[in-house]
This record gives structure tokens, C-alpha cells and sequence, in this order.
């Protein structure tokens, strides 16, 4: 698209126009270039004003995601956050702002601020429980910290009581979908590891596998 998609006062004056830096953006996503993914979220952000209502949520949980993958977790945190802010408030969509929810708790345990992270966690999944990753990030924390019965719960949640089942958290090997799809920051991959192991692979008490 020409320029002519820029108003004088940098914002976008078609709707499609900021939406080609988002797709661009994810199109540099797939090819792991996370610095070009991130350049063009912040021009789509910036096209729709930089801030407040009027920025597409969907977009800042990209950026977010984009923002952990360069090491900038206290941005990923706010946009995490802003999304969560705009899914509630105006979209009224309770399932995409517990998913933004999901990413600020993952992100706030990267930071090492694991018992707010926790507690996001249990406050998301009280409301919306379908969240595997919010499930087995319980899970493993608690088991961390020596609550077994807690984490044994929360891991037979996750296995027995959602559709998709718990298979893929299973796999935590470095290369693995933890690591590289999920995108798990190591704290908590290590303890997720840390939980199969000393459980039994989670099968304590019954948790069956899925």
C-alpha cells in the first residue's frame, strides 16, 4: 500500500492500512524475526492513535508476545494488560481477555514476580477454567512449593477436565513445545520439568494421561 494510507497526524485513515503492518508483523512471527514483528506492531499501534480504546486488542497481545521474545517483559506486561483492559471494557469478550490474562501471569513469572503471578492465575481461572496453561503453571508452581495435593489438582484439571488434555505440557525437553511453541520463560519451564519428574510424569493420584 502507498503512504496515502497515513493521515498528516500519523494516524491511519483506512482501516485496512494498519491492518497490513499487523499481518506483516505476523508473517515476521513465522519467521522468528521478532525485532521486524515488533516494528510493525508498533506501527499499527501508532496508526490507531498509540494508546486507549481505539487500538485493536488482538494487536497488543502480539506485541506482547513479540516484546517477551526480545527480552522487554515489563512492555509485554502492559500490552498484556491493555488487552485485557479492552476485551472487558468495550468488547465485553470474557474468553479473549482471560487469554490476555493468561499471558500477563506467564509474563509476571518471567519477571520473577511469581506470586503475582499466581494469583492472576487463580483470579483467571475461577472465572474462566477452560486455561490449560494457566492450569499446569498452578500446578507446577505449587508443587515447587511443596504443596502436592494443590499441584496434583491442578494437573488432573488440566488432563482430565479440558478437551485438549495435557499431552503437549508434557513435553519440556529444550527444543520442545514448551519451549519453542509455547514459549515458556525457563523459570517455569524448569519447574514444569522439575513436577514430571518427581510425580511420576503427573500420574500421582490418578491423574491420567491425555
Amino acid at each position: 500500500m502507498r503512504p496515502t494510507g497515513e493521515k498528516s497526524n500519523g494516524l491511519g485513515a483506512y482501516r485496512e492500512y494498519p491492518d497490513a503492518f499487523v499481518q506483516r508483523g505476523l508473517a515476521n512471527e513465522g519467521l522468528r524475526d521478532w525485532r521486524g514483528a515488533l516494528s510493525d506492531y508498533d506501527k499499527a499501534v501508532s496508526l490507531w492513535g498509540g494508546a486507549g480504546d481505539g487500538v485493536n486488542p488482538y494487536t497488543l497481545t502480539y506485541r506482547a508476545r513479540a516484546r517477551a521474545e526480545v527480552g522487554d517483559y515489563e512492555g509485554a506486561l502492559s500490552d498484556y494488560r491493555g488487552a485485557s483492559s479492552i476485551f472487558s471494557r468495550v468488547d465485553k469478550n470474557v474468553e479473549q481477555s482471560s487469554f490476555a490474562r493468561a499471558g500477563e501471569a506467564v509474563t509476571l513469572y518471567a519477571l520473577d514476580r511469581r506470586d503475582e503471578a499466581v494469583r492472576v492465575a487463580r483470579q483467571v481461572v475461577t472465572r474462566f477454567p477452560g486455561l490449560t496453561d494457566l492450569h499446569v503453571l498452578l500446578a507446577a508452581d505449587a508443587w515447587d512449593r511443596g504443596d502436592r495435593e494443590k499441584a496434583i489438582k491442578e494437573w488432573s484439571f488440566a488432563c482430565d477436565a479440558i478437551s485438549t488434555g495435557c499431552a503437549k505440557y508434557r513435553d519440556v525437553k529444550e527444543g520442545g513445545w514448551l519451549v519453542e511453541v509455547r514459549r515458556w520463560p525457563a523459570p517455569l519451564v524448569q519447574r514444569q520439568r522439575t513436577f514430571l519428574e518427581e510425580s511420576q510424569g503427573g500420574v500421582i493420584m490418578g491423574a491420567r494421561r491425555r
